[in-house]
């Protein structure tokens, strides 16, 4: 199926949860999804991104957790409102996969048909192992992403499904199995 259109591109920037003992919570720029966003926008395609700990950002408490970010009902209002053909998905941490993740099948549940992509350091090494227990996660960007989330949005656009399967970097699920190219 050839398609020839612009792929709409929501890079996330998911909630953060800390627990007893762990270092605070302190905000930083985005500064991996903004060369995501600056390499796509420089090639032509549609990108923006949903930075969750600062827009709307808020701080719950409990039984030394504190999670901070846009709560998951707005979070669930973004992407339905901003309607992606391809959301990027930021996990520095593995302590935050869970975060990442929920951010996906978020996505999943309001655009089926988008392609979810996760990068960042924990998906650099435990691809396989994520997309073995997430089937809202499409794709596993491994180190930096900026060619190769190119190369996926670019295949995206033209609907070559065999091309996106042959980028180098990623992680995907072919059949049962799971591809690591």
């Amino acid at each position: 199926m050839r398609r020839d259109r612009r792929s709409r591109t929501l890079l996330v920037n998911p909630p953060q949860t800390f627990y007893s003992g762990s270092q605070g919570f302190s905000k930083s720029f985005p500064l991996g999804l903004a060369y995501l966003a600056a390499a796509l926008d420089q090639e032509g395609h549609p990108v923006e991104i949903l930075d969750t700990l600062t827009e709307r950002c808020e701080v719950s408490r409990g039984d030394g957790v504190e999670q901070y970010g846009m709560s998951w009902k707005n979070i669930a209002k973004e992407i339905a409102a901003r309607r992606p053909d391809i959301v990027g998905i930021t996990c520095p941490f593995t302590t935050q996969i869970g975060n990442a993740l929920r951010v996906a099948a978020i996505v999943k549940e309001i655009a089926p048909d988008a392609l979810t992509v996760l990068g960042g350091p924990d998906a650099s090494v435990r691809a396989s192992d994520i997309l073995a227990q997430a089937e809202s996660v499409d794709v596993a960007v491994m180190g930096e992403g900026e060619c190769t989330m190119l190369e996926l949005v670019a295949a995206h656009d033209r609907g070559d499904s065999d091309a996106m399967e042959n980028v180098i970097g990623t992680a995907f699920r072919k059949g049962r199995g799971i591809v690591v190219n």
